[in-house]
């Protein structure tokens, strides 16, 4: 089963970077702490979060794990009215 939120992926993340220390784990225990940062705050915006986004796209697709964290990120703003992913779809739409 899949880690579900950013305490679970934090534990994840951080329990494969011990057993086979990676910069791509470190990036990720990075973004599943800014993502508990950004649930914390009362002030998070738009641009928040699309520079989330944007730094998880240029992370690349490493694993499973990290399309997970995308999704449910991705699921985690939608729901407190961010916009995400909006401009790549418009693009596959008209391109």
């Amino acid at each position: 089963m899949p880690p579900v939120g950013a305490n679970q992926f934090l534990q994840y993340f951080d329990s494969g970077n011990r057993e086979f220390p990676h910069p791509r784990f470190e990036n990720a225990i990075e973004m599943c702490r800014l993502w508990l940062d950004l649930q914390s705050r009362s002030d998070v915006t738009q641009a928040d979060i699309s520079q989330f986004m944007v730094r998880l796209t240029a992370a690349g697709e490493p694993g499973s794990a990290w399309v997970d964290l995308r999704f449910q990120f991705g699921a985690w703003a939608q729901s407190r009215g961010f916009q995400v992913g909006r401009k790549r779809a418009e693009k596959r739409r008209l391109g």
